[in-house]
């Protein structure tokens, strides 16, 4: 996890100086709340606009393979794009922040820890839902939303999953992992 604080801290620097917000998502926010796992790349959510484009990229000069131009094709079609950290070729998926309730909603939230502002332990269990769905059943997706369930399940908001679980159509998910998850609590 050391190689990924690293990749990832002077991305968070460029981000915060440029008064851009951001949240950690993916398998690090899964590992972070629930069971640790190798990972390939990190994910970001961020409020990023077409006019900080410029900017970011100059920021992130000599650190960072960022391609502007492929940014801002990426921020036009509203699709993720990547950087590559240089140092360890580390790949960093950036998602620009959607207009949608769910996503407009899980941004507002926010779970910081050592100055790095991840999603919260719900918004994590629901996009990895999503990513299962849209995978067709990927197995890490469902053992990560599982580990989480199990290290956090007394603390986890329930209604608040379960209220944007129905709105995104995962709710036949989150109730078999809750499920699934209470056999191997007990």
């Amino acid at each position: 996890m050391n190689e990924v604080i690293a990749a990832i801290r002077p991305l968070v620097d460029a981000l915060e100086h440029l008064g851009l917000t951001y949240r950690v998502g993916g398998s690090v926010a899964s590992s972070f709340h629930g069971v640790g796992r190798s990972t390939m790349d990190i994910d970001l959510n961020v409020n990023l606009e077409l006019q900080h484009v410029p900017m970011l990229v100059q920021a992130l000069q000599g650190v960072y393979y960022a391609d502007g131009e492929l940014i801002t094709q990426a921020l036009e079609h509203k699709q993720s794009f990547n950087l590559i950290h240089l140092e360890s070729y580390i790949k960093i998926d950036i998602f620009p922040l959607l207009s949608g309730s769910f996503d407009q909603a899980s941004f507002e939230r926010v779970h910081i820890d050592e100055d790095t502002n991840y999603l919260t332990p719900e918004d994590t269990i629901l996009r990895k839902l999503e990513w299962y769905r849209l995978s067709n059943g990927s197995e890490r997706q469902w053992r990560d939303v599982l580990g989480i369930i199990q290290e956090q399940h007394r603390v986890l908001d329930y209604e608040y999953l379960r209220h944007w679980a129905m709105e995104i159509g995962v709710q036949d998910l989150l109730e078999n992992i809750i499920l699934e998850s209470q056999k191997n609590i007990l």
